[in-house]
């Protein structure tokens, strides 16, 4: 057994000596195989090398040789242009003096032609002016007696216009005077008050007022950096400064007058609005006529047109809330009846109805009281003018500010006067608004009507009335439309 391990570990000994035998001459012959293929290659580099060397040696041989070629085609180049400067040198001295003999013998020719026809332009002007004597003497005796025609007429013309808003003026003044002694007039329990086409025609007047204002301002020059324009306006809508100043001026008309509703606001929003609700305070007190209302705060709140939020302002009357006038036909009655006293109280001055433009002397009296907000926004609004534009102002403009003065006046009296809920209702920039009856489109007017715009820009006040301040405190009617322009796409 032993003896067979042995033979077949010898066998198997003997064969890998013969595997590693094999191996060895494979490697002599791949060793021998690379040697001659590394001889091959260095061979193959050094006749390259040779092959190289010989074609640089051949290169700058030729390179020499375009050298010298090119150095020889300069030198010819070089001697050929400096030939050729010379003679044009030559030439150009030739021509020089040629030119010089013949500009003088022109200056000569010229100034002889120039004292010949001089002195033949001024035989034909004498004789010209001696035949035309007599003429022009004509023409300016014509012309002198159409500039007296012109001037006669225009002076006509102008003194027409003048009586002609001098007569406007009388008839605006009497109906006003007319219309305050209608409302001053109390039969009973029945308050005479302005119909709704009186407010309709009112509120016409004053805006016509401002849009004529507007258009015969000049140019407007509103930038788009200006405060007048915070929204931004002009730089989404080019172009349109006179929508923007429309809605400026009304903003300063609902500051001026309308900053509390129900008329509260038309001595303006300081100690003017504090006399008339201690006024109309004293009226409920003076026939003791009591609300509900809450006892503890000791407040009386007015609502801003332009916001949603109410300013708190104390009086000395917990009982009374200012929305009491949106539901209680007593609290409107006692309302009217203070705006009465209001009017009867100035229109007894003299029968100027606050119409000056100066306060008299005592104090913070009714009339004094509106005459002063009445300069204050005549003064805003000229401030805001004189930003708008660069022209000189008018004086027909001050006074059509006058007239607006007056007029928006006169309208926040009537709000105040009559029994009904009468209101100016301004959305804000980006809300919705339905186009109708109630709110139509400054440029394109109701065509759009029915459908929702948004409010880009509010260039007049929606004039709306709620009942009629006795038995009806809920129906809502639209006196005047307000005027939006909308986001364009």
């Amino acid at each position: 057994m032993v003896h067979e391990q042995r033979q077949s570990f010898d066998s198997e000994s003997k064969r890998h000596q013969e595997q590693i035998h094999q191996l060895n001459e494979r490697l002599e012959h791949q060793k021998l195989v690379f040697e001659r293929e590394s001889d091959a290659r260095e061979k193959a580099v050094r006749e390259k090398q040779a092959d190289y060397q010989s074609r640089q040696l051949a290169l700058q041989e030729e390179l020499q040789v375009q050298k010298v070629r090119f150095a020889a085609e300069i030198q010819k180049i070089r001697t050929y242009y400096e030939e050729r400067s010379k003679k044009l040198e030559s030439t150009l001295e030739k021509q020089n003096a040629y030119h010089s003999t013949q500009e003088s013998q022109l200056m000569a020719h010229h100034r002889h032609e120039m004292e010949s026809l001089k002195a033949q332009l001024q035989a034909e002007i004498e004789q010209i002016k001696d035949s035309s004597s007599s003429y022009t003497k004509s023409l300016h005796h014509q012309f002198e007696e159409e500039i007296g025609a012109h001037r006669e007429h225009f002076t006509q013309e102008m003194q027409r216009m003048a009586d002609s808003h001098q007569d406007e003026l009388r008839r605006l003044k009497l109906e006003h005077e007319r219309t305050i002694e209608s409302l001053r007039s109390d039969s009973g329990d029945q308050i005479r008050q302005a119909t709704d086409s009186d407010l309709m025609g009112l509120f016409r007047r004053l805006k016509l007022a401002i849009e004529v204002v507007t258009y015969n301002l000049g140019t407007v020059t509103i930038s788009e950096a200006s405060q007048l324009d915070p929204t931004n306006f002009l730089k989404r809508e080019r172009g349109r400064q006179q929508v923007l100043l429309r809605s400026i001026l009304w903003s300063k008309i609902l500051e001026g007058y309308f900053s509390s509703p129900f008329g509260f606001g038309v001595f303006g929003a300081g100690s003017g609005k504090k006399m008339l609700v201690e006024l109309f305070l004293y009226w409920r007190k003076l026939f003791a006529i009591h609300h509900a209302g809450d006892a503890n705060t000791g407040v009386f709140f007015l609502c801003q047109v332009s916001s949603s939020l109410p300013i708190k302002t104390p009086v000395p009357d917990a009982n009374f809330d200012i929305h009491d006038l949106w539901r209680d036909k007593e609290a409107n009655r006692w309302r009217s009846a203070t705006f009465q006293s209001v009017m009867a109280i100035m229109a007894g001055k003299g029968g100027k109805n606050g119409s000056a433009d100066t306060a008299d002397e005592g104090g913070q009296t009714v009339g004094n009281l509106y005459v002063m907000n009445r300069v204050k926004l005549k003064k805003d609004i000229l401030a805001v003018l004189e930003e708008a534009t660069s022209d000189q102002l008018a004086g027909e403009i001050e006074e059509k500010l006058d007239e607006i003065t007056c007029l928006a006046g006169e309208l926040a009296l009537q709000i105040g006067v009559h029994r009904a809920c009468l209101g100016l209702e301004m959305p804000a920039t980006g809300e919705s608004v339905i186009i109708g009856p109630e709110f139509v489109d400054c440029e394109d007017g109701a065509a759009a009507r029915g459908e929702t715009e948004e409010v880009d820009l509010v260039v007049c006040p929606h004039f709306f009335k709620v009942g009629d301040g006795r038995s009806d405190l809920k129906t809502r009617k639209s006196i005047f439309p307000g005027e939006i322009y909308p986001v364009r796409p």
